[in-house]
């Protein structure tokens, strides 16, 4: 992942493939499901992914994470959420409270760094509100498996991730050669409370580790480094990054973060 400082706020991005990218030599149906069993509301069709942002305290630092969430069950959003906004505005007509939103859009896409060409990017972004309302009480993670699977213990695997995005349902299919009988909706709630309180002492390590990085970046002078890990190593490697990496933010959004007015948002 790449770890760059703007102000005094620590940025983590993953270095991750195009959402609908697939793994090589890998069989499965976790692109296909989705398509077939869940729709776009009519103002977002042509999506590529729905992004999600939720922030809460963890081990005394403010936290924003952002996840991508697969859909929503009709019935777990409540009526009165259920309001249409179909109002459309240009960047800069943004107020603070869609500033979190609007730098979303810009560190998903593919932005070039130089100033000249970056500013012209920026300035032709547009931030549309449409649809509802989407409580995170009602979102749900999606996993897909072959029958003969049943019997592991997948949603067990999957509580860190469940966790640290507070996604509180999930859906998990199974499949008998690609034809899905048996489709469980599950409220995870509960699991994931005993999960956290099983797991104090792991995450007060993860807890200490995120501070000594985000200590490590704060100190350093060029703000921008490269976190690296081989599965099965006890050693974080932290480097220069390598290949072509954009800043996390352009450089005319940088300047708002750093102003007095983006400071009040991420207070």
């Amino acid at each position: 992942m790449i770890v760059e400082v703007v102000g005094s706020t620590v940025f983590l991005i993953r270095r991750e493939h195009s959402p609908p990218e697939t793994i090589p030599d890998i069989r499965g149906y976790g692109h296909t499901f989705p398509k077939s069993y869940t729709l776009w509301d009519a103002s977002v069709k042509g999506s590529e992914s729905h992004q999600r942002l939720v922030n809460y305290n963890f081990a005394g630092m403010k936290c924003v994470v952002r996840f991508e969430v697969d859909g929503f069950p009709p019935d777990l959003v409540p009526e009165d959420f259920k309001v249409q906004k179909n109002h459309a505005s240009e960047t800069a007509d943004v107020d603070a409270n869609d500033l979190v939103s609007s730098i979303q859009g810009l560190m998903i896409s593919s932005v070039s760094v130089g100033s000249a060409s970056e500013d012209a990017t920026v300035n032709a972004l547009k931030v549309s509100k449409k649809g509802h309302h989407i409580p995170q009480r009602a979102v749900f993670d999606l996993k897909t498996r072959s029958i003969v699977r049943v019997h592991v213990r997948t949603l067990e695997e999957e509580l860190p991730r469940l966790w640290i995005r507070q996604i509180p349902n999930f859906v998990l299919a199974y499949h008998t050669h690609g034809r899905f009988n048996d489709i469980r909706v599950q409220d995870v709630r509960e699991e994931l409370k005993h999960w956290e309180a099983s797991q104090q002492p792991d995450l007060i390590k993860f807890a200490t580790l995120l501070h000594n990085v985000v200590s490590f970046a704060r100190g350093l002078n060029d703000c921008k480094f490269e976190i690296q890990y081989e599965e099965g190593e006890k050693i974080l490697n932290f480097r220069e990054p390598g290949g072509i990496v954009n800043s996390v933010l352009p450089t005319s959004l940088a300047r708002i973060w750093n102003s007095e007015d983006a400071l009040e948002v991420k207070s």
